[in-house]
């Protein structure tokens, strides 16, 4: 084999193994969707991956502040535990906590749940804590770097939802606001030509009696 190939050969298996160790290196506690509308009811799903040489026995989620009615879905296998907040004077999940189950090394699992979006346009930060059973906690509540991640650290980034304004519902709100303007002005239209037509006919009848009166009295 020429040298040439051979330095190829070695150049793409090297590639693809340092792509195949990033690609293990970059899995995290996912939350998805990374994107939502205001004001929507939303299912949202949070993936699980096991990176080291131990099972995952519990997975807990900080729910951000705004994000209402959260309902966890039943996991088979799973005890799933909620904390509470108090938010405007009212009770609000702030936390979900999975545990008595167990994920395998080198496996995923997905723990889903859903909520209402807040109303304004805003960034969900998913901050979720990955305990091993070995004890080790794995802490996914730091903002996204450039830097590698390292397949024994203890800390990783949070992943976002961005929610945004729906524009077509947006839209379909204010045609609906414009259109029902429309039919009360058109309503209103209606009631005063029937006072005014009302009127007019009242001045007819006074204009018609008085006008018998008159020729009465001549007679």
């Amino acid at each position: 084999m020429k040298v040439g190939k051979k330095v190829a050969l070695i150049g793409v298996s090297v590639g693809a193994l340092v792509f195949s160790l990033s690609g293990v290196a970059m899995a995290h506690v996912v939350v998805r969707p990374g994107d939502a509308k205001t004001g929507a009811y939303q299912t949202f799903t949070v993936s699980v991956p096991v990176e080291k040489e131990s099972p995952t026995v519990k997975v807990k989620l900080e729910i951000p502040m705004g994000v209402a009615l959260v309902t966890p879905t039943v996991k088979p296998g799973w005890t799933i535990q909620t904390e509470k907040h108090d938010e405007d004077g009212t009770d609000m999940i702030s936390s979900i906590t999975w545990t008595g189950g167990e994920i395998g090394i080198g496996m995923r699992d997905e723990f889903t749940f859903s909520a209402k979006t807040p109303d304004e346009p805003t960034d969900l930060q998913w901050k979720a804590y990955q305990t091993y059973k070995d004890g080790t906690l794995v802490s996914w509540d730091q903002q996204s770097t450039s830097s590698e991640e390292k397949d024994d650290a203890t800390t990783g980034p949070f992943s976002v939802t961005k929610v945004a304004v729906d524009n077509d519902q947006d839209r379909a709100l204010k045609n609906a606001d414009s259109k029902a303007s429309s039919a009360q002005q058109g309503a209103d239209t209606a009631s005063y030509v029937g006072i005014g037509a009302g009127v007019l006919a009242l001045i007819a009848l006074v204009v018609a009696l008085s006008r018998k009166s008159k020729t009465s009295s001549q007679l």
